[in-house]
């Protein structure tokens, strides 16, 4: 009897902590609905595709109808001196950005974006969000490689990154994205700079067939004019499986590396409650699932969510870069250019 009132206190605390919880949430949620009723619009600056920006503002508005939604695309790295103007200028458009890791560490420093914890964030290990609420991992990029499966018999297919280095890839034959850098970078991380640059080179010295653009390469792979491709996303290369082209992707290595896509608020947003809507629903189970799957098929951040790309990498862990350490990059990229580009 004493264990199961025990018990009994114990799920009667936990059903009251819920309860206190989700009705926390719900206030929270009515107060913005509230103010972005007044505020009637919502500006979006992304360096995502066009047409997944749109699906993404369509479902919203499907959920939030009175809200008019505009759209700015460019890539990270212009969205970054447009921000840097607006703010310079005090002309405030953006009211929130998503966008690749390198950007933010300067955002952050710049004071360009406000600290907003989402209810939805909670869902997120500590490494998909940053301690002080500056920004939430939207989705990741999941990197391996690829191989034409007409050509190559799944037994001789390369299983790690290391066995590209093997005698049996001639000439030619392994193909690599040259732009790439956000590989090597989360490649440093993952084996450590010694033993990162020292596969580097050795792979450089394969003599490889050297392209820019995933797709492309994929569509050559496919077509015979290489084997094996040494970087691609995953949704990338299902987009070419799903289309029953010869390709088959897998994990190079474990953890699997990955890049990130961030969300966070403008500090100057002239519509902060519709730009905390948009956040909170992009983070939900619902904006997740959004995110990946129908039209737009992308690796949802959060990990309670199920999609057909996370399955490629079940019984594997995720390395997301980490965003603070962009300061970084720019050395790394110098590293990347001297071993690639020469070649």
């Amino acid at each position: 009897m004493e264990r199961l009132r025990l018990f009994l206190a114990l799920f009667l605390s936990l059903a009251q902590g819920f309860f206190f919880c989700a009705m926390a949430a719900e206030d929270h949620t009515r107060k913005l609905v509230e103010g972005a009723k007044k505020e009637a619009k919502l500006v979006v600056y992304t360096s995502m595709n066009v047409r997944d920006a749109t699906l993404l503002l369509q479902e919203f508005k499907k959920r939030y109808p009175f809200i008019d939604t505009q759209l700015y695309r460019s890539n990270s790295q212009k969205l970054l001196p447009r921000i840097e103007l607006e703010a310079r200028t005090k002309k405030h458009q953006a009211d929130v950005f998503t966008a690749s890791f390198p950007i933010w560490n300067e955002l952050i420093r710049q004071g360009l974006v406000a600290r907003y914890q989402s209810p939805e964030s909670q869902r997120y290990p500590k490494e998909l969000k940053d301690p002080n609420g500056y920004w939430t991992i939207l989705n990741l990029q999941i990197m391996g490689m690829a191989y034409n499966t007409r050509l190559v018999p799944p037994d001789d297919a390369p299983k790690r990154y290391e066995d590209l280095l093997g005698a049996k890839w001639k000439k030619q034959e392994i193909g690599m994205d040259y732009r790439d850098n956000v590989w090597f970078a989360v490649m440093m991380e993952i084996m450590g700079e010694s033993e990162g640059l020292n596969f580097m080179k050795r792979l450089a010295a394969k003599n490889l067939y050297m392209r820019e653009n995933k797709s492309l390469l994929l569509q050559l792979m496919a077509a015979g004019e290489f084997l094996v491709l040494a970087n691609v996303y995953v949704d990338t290369a299902m987009e070419f499986i799903k289309a029953g082209a010869p390709v088959e992707w897998l994990p190079g290595r474990d953890p699997v590396p990955a890049s990130t896509h961030l969300l966070g608020l403008y500090s100057f947003a002239s519509h902060p409650n519709a730009a905390k809507l948009f956040v909170d629903f992009l983070l939900s189970k619902e904006g997740q699932r959004s995110l990946s799957s129908g039209a737009v098929v992308k690796f949802p951040a959060n990990p309670e969510v199920e999609s057909e790309l996370r399955a490629k990498i079940k019984g594997h862990k995720l390395h997301p870069i980490d965003p603070t350490q962009a300061s970084r990059y720019d050395r790394l990229t110098e590293n990347f250019k001297e071993i690639f580009w020469k070649k």
